[in-house]
């Protein structure tokens, strides 16, 4: 299983380099384009001593070294554009010319409009159901077949082995393939998830001196001490040391890395396999710093973590395993290896 990884321009030299090194673990780069609104912040796009941003010379020398590009078109909202028909007429002028450019091998929305217009006006490339469509097993992707290649199994799944097998036997039988995201910082079930999305996607239109910022609800939630204890239960990411566990299921692994500062070291940890450090610093969003002089060591976790919970019955009222492990591995910042 090869892993997606997520052009980050404010750190793209490094993200590049490691990229580079690793390539074999890699099979694409996914990236939004200029001034589109998407699944995250928009960041400026670095430039060369020409004025001219990077991304494109970027994802060709990607491209020459086998790695394929990605197109995210994941907003979760477009306003008014999500129905105007020359939203749509730009949106094919712009992927004509990536075309030209580069290899660019499909595309990733949260629009079941857009991936039509993508199947009738490019038949070639792969549509692929974001991960922000939420998709809860078969029935999800039942609905959506006809406009999808591919999908992304909701990151509440990533730990359910019953509800993984039943994902991709249905991929089998219509022929489409099965991706998850490996490192999302996001809690399980928030009910604030669609929302935050939405602001997301309209903060270009927002005036900086009249800003009001989100108060997260996951942030929220983790101030407190006693709801920390139960991170492990209540989120979804999959250690680099268990993501191959995975591999008879799923076709690729999504590694979120277009906002974190850390995004190189993630990238190498799940292409290696290893992390000798705190978990929390692999994830997007990152909630470490709730934790202040806390760290969850990687190194501690015990054999078996993502087994046992693959196949636990999720009655943590009456397990206590995650925090019996959360209590394990939770220490000091400078103790135990952490790089």
């Amino acid at each position: 299983m090869k892993l997606s990884v997520g052009y980050n321009p404010a750190d793209r030299e490094r993200l590049m380099n490691t990229c580079l090194l690793y390539s074999g673990s890699i099979g694409e780069v996914y990236f939004s384009y200029f001034d589109m609104p998407s699944g995250r912040s928009q960041t400026a796009y670095s430039v060369d001593e020409n004025g001219q941003p990077w991304l494109i010379q970027d994802l060709l020398k990607l491209n020459q070294v086998g790695i394929k590009a990605n197109l995210l078109l994941n907003a979760n909202c477009y306003g008014a554009n999500s129905m105007k028909a020359s939203f749509y007429t730009e949106t094919a002028c712009i992927i004509e010319k990536l075309r030209t450019k580069i290899s660019l091998s499909g595309i990733t929305t949260t629009s079941p409009m857009i991936a039509s217009f993508i199947k009738k006006r490019f038949s070639d490339l792969s549509v692929r159901a974001s991960i922000n469509m939420n998709i809860h097993g078969i029935d999800s992707m039942s609905y959506i077949t006809e406009l999808f290649d591919e999908f992304y199994l909701t990151r509440e799944y990533n730990r359910n082995l019953r509800e993984i097998e039943k994902a991709r036997v249905f991929c089998d039988r219509y022929q489409k393939k099965l991706y998850l995201l490996a490192n999302s910082g996001c809690l399980n079930e928030c009910p604030s998830h669609v929302f935050h999305d939405n602001l997301v996607a309209h903060e270009s239109e927002i005036d900086i001196d009249d800003f009001k910022p989100f108060e997260a609800t996951c942030w929220k939630y983790l101030e407190n001490t006693e709801n920390r204890r139960r991170i492990l239960q209540i989120s979804n990411w999959i250690r680099p040391e268990e993501l191959h566990l995975l591999d008879p299921y799923f076709d690729g692994a999504k590694i979120a890395t277009r906002s974190s500062q850390n995004a190189f070291r993630i990238v190498a940890a799940y292409a290696k396999g290893v992390w000798h450090g705190n978990v929390l610093d692999l994830t997007e969003p990152s909630h470490s710093i709730l934790f202040q002089n806390k760290i969850l060591n990687n190194d501690l976790f015990p054999d078996g973590f993502l087994k046992k919970q693959m196949s636990c019955s999720k009655d943590c009222d009456s397990c206590g395993y995650c925090e019996k492990v959360f209590d394990e591995v939770t220490k000091m910042s400078w103790e135990g290896n952490v790089c």
